[in-house]
Formats: structure tokens, C-alpha cells, sequence
């Protein structure tokens, strides 16, 4: 007596029209996502020396946040958060590289020190750097 096994008995499965077009999609899709991603398209990279247009890159701007809600420009203040937007406008547009630093002094709000990050990126400022060690404001 012979026996059949299960395995042999199941047929191999008939692949529809259907089944080819959505792998054939998912390939197209696949290889424009890896195109995308090697080409470039995504994130612009700006190297940390400044602009290589041979504009002359202005002097950083500091801001210190504190713990009062107020900022430091530069050692002058201190300011209040409040005059913070008014403060950058004017600076924009006067500056030809708008670089910012940012950072606080060691009991200042993390909240503080976000709120400049925030305003600086909606009024277009996209050159800002954090710094992670606390400064002394005079």
C-alpha cells in the first residue's frame, strides 16, 4: 500500500494577473525609494565652514537662555522671551549668513531655550546650533 504524502499531494499555486501587477508595483516602488535616497533629493547637507559661494559668513549670533524667561544677544540683555521675534527680524535682515548659536545657563528652562529654536526656525533661519554645556550670562 502506498502511501501519499501531503506534501506532493498540494499543488503549487497559481499566481493571477493580480498578484504579478502588485509585485511588479512594489519593485517600482522599491527601486524609486532607493533612488531617492541615493541621489541626494532628500536632505541638503551645508558643511560647517559656511557658505562655499565665496559670500563671507557673518559672526554667529549667541543667545543664552535664563532661568527669569529672558535671553542674553551676544552678552547684552538680558531681554524678555516676549521681544525675542522682533529682536531676530531685525537681525535678518541684516545679516547675509544668519547663523545662530543657542544654549542656556545652568538653571535655565529647557522650555526657554526651545522657544528660541522654535522662532528662529519659523522665521526661516535654518543655520542654528545647540550647545549642550550651560554658559555664564554676566
Amino acid at each position: 500500500m502506498w502511501r501519499e504524502r501531503l506534501k506532493d499531494r498540494i499543488e503549487n499555486p497559481r499566481v493571477s494577473l493580480f498578484d504579478s501587477l502588485v509585485r511588479a508595483l512594489v519593485v517600482v516602488i522599491s527601486l524609486g525609494a532607493i533612488y531617492y535616497a541615493l541621489s541626494g533629493r532628500g536632505y541638503h547637507f551645508q558643511p560647517r565652514n559656511g557658505p562655499t559661494t565665496g559670500a563671507l559668513a557673518s559672526e554667529p549670533v549667541t543667545l543664552v537662555a535664563t532661568p527669569q524667561h529672558t535671553f542674553y544677544w551676544n552678552q547684552q540683555g538680558p531681554f524678555s522671551l516676549d521681544d525675542f521675534n522682533s529682536r531676530l527680524a531685525a537681525w535678518l535682515k541684516t545679516a547675509q549668513t544668519p547663523q545662530l548659536v543657542i544654549t542656556a545657563d545652568d538653571s535655565a528652562l529647557l522650555a526657554d531655550a526651545l522657544y528660541l529654536l522654535k522662532e528662529s526656525r519659523r522665521q526661516g533661519v535654518t543655520n542654528i546650533r545647540l550647545e549642550a554645556h550651560a554658559r555664564s550670562v554676566p
